[in-house]
């Protein structure tokens, strides 16, 4: 894509960055390699299991 501004023709290149994988964010934000991302566990994110659930 290219546009004309005060006729200077002007280009937007992608600079590739990259998406960082979760465990790779957490690193980043200083915790440690074993800790343990529950996130990232079998099943979690479902929601509550409906025969837990109290009326």
């Amino acid at each position: 894509m290219h546009e004309v501004r005060q006729g200077q023709e002007l280009q937007i290149v992608d600079i590739c960055l990259r998406m960082l994988q979760p465990r790779e964010l957490f690193r980043a934000q200083g915790f440690p390699d074993g800790y343990i991302i529950a996130a990232m566990l079998p099943g979690a994110g479902q929601g509550p299991d409906p025969r837990q659930l109290r009326a």
